[in-house]
């Protein structure tokens, strides 16, 4: 019992010194994707909720459609490769969204369901669909780093 109440203890004060220490997100201004002329950026990030949600700018600098889903992953930089950092499963409503040629567009992501208690480099990636006679996909992410707030 003594044992029990010892853990618990200490998983509060953990919980406590991480709600405490609460991190700040700040993006990178950086183009990254595998398809030119469509990609992410992170244009905000809103914190009025129990987890900070990144407001994401999708942009079609194309002359082609471009068809994205809500699905997405956070991801960590350890040093040397990106390691999805997912620590629950959450379902995602299929949803496709147009992004006309030339056009921009906003989607909202939470970072809910990701392990991003540290200190960092991490990213947001995503998948979207170019439509027409011979349809492509491609990937694109936006990188941000938490970093803790100065006094």
């Amino acid at each position: 019992m003594k044992k029990i109440v010892s853990i618990s203890l200490v998983l509060a004060m953990v919980l406590l010194c991480f709600s405490g220490c609460a991190l700040t997100i700040i993006p990178s201004n950086e183009i990254h994707t595998d398809y030119e002329g469509v990609y992410i950026s992170i244009s905000e990030i809103d914190n009025s909720g129990d987890a900070p949600v990144l407001v994401v700018t999708w942009h079609n600098d194309t002359d082609e459609t471009v068809c994205f889903g809500v699905g997405y992953t956070i991801e960590y930089f350890d040093g040397e490769e990106w390691k999805n950092i997912q620590i629950a499963d959450f379902a995602v409503i299929e949803i496709a969204c147009i992004l006309e040629p030339r056009k921009s567009g906003e989607q909202r992501y939470s970072t809910k369901y990701f392990n991003m208690l540290r200190e960092g480099k991490y990213r947001i990636r995503t998948e979207f669909y170019i439509q027409g006679d011979e349809p492509k996909s491609g990937t694109t992410w936006a990188e941000f780093e938490q970093v803790k707030p100065k006094k």
